[in-house]
């Protein structure tokens, strides 16, 4: 039997606390910051962006959630 490298690893808490601090500015596998953001989709009090590593090449979804309010006027 062959070993699927395919198969996404899941981050380690470490991985996902670090890459969230940062506010996802570099990938949480490489650490690169050449990243490029698909377009994105959107629910309801949340937005879902599926993010591509140009280094490694690691796919990921960022998710946003609505966490406050500013009214211009």
């Amino acid at each position: 039997m062959t070993k699927n490298t395919d198969i996404p690893k899941p981050l380690t808490v470490k991985q996902l606390k670090d890459y969230v601090k940062h506010g996802g500015s570099y990938c949480p596998v490489c650490r690169s910051d050449s990243l490029e953001g698909e377009s994105y989709d959107y629910g309801v009090g949340v937005v879902y962006q599926p993010v591509l590593c140009l280094s490694c090449g690691a796919r990921w979804t960022d998710g946003y959630t609505l966490t406050s309010v500013w009214l211009d006027k």
